[in-house]
């Protein structure tokens, strides 16, 4: 799995934690040069999460718990897709 999100999103997991400590620490002082610089690519993160809902709706047989997953995946991708959005539409 952790193979798999390296290759997915082009990064370790250590790498996304730091990025994503970097950009809440930036977010939360307000520091829209810091939030620019770090340039996080949440495109990828929000296909790695399109790439977990087909693994997901695979992996389990149960259809009610095989949609109960697909839909929290769903909604962390939206989280971070709605994230990319407001951010992009920050910068000048």
């Amino acid at each position: 799995m952790v193979r798999d999100f390296r290759k997915q999103t082009g990064m370790p997991v250590e790498r996304w934690l730091a990025l994503l400590e970097q950009l809440e620490s930036a977010l939360e002082t307000r520091d829209l040069e810091a939030v620019a610089q770090i340039g996080i690519p949440l495109s990828e993160l929000a296909g790695y999460y399109e790439r977990l809902q087909d693994l997901a709706a695979s992996y389990e047989k149960n259809p009610e718990k095989r949609e109960e997953n697909v839909r929290i995946i769903q909604v962390w991708q939206r989280a971070v897709e709605r994230l990319q959005a407001l951010l992009e539409g920050g910068r000048m």
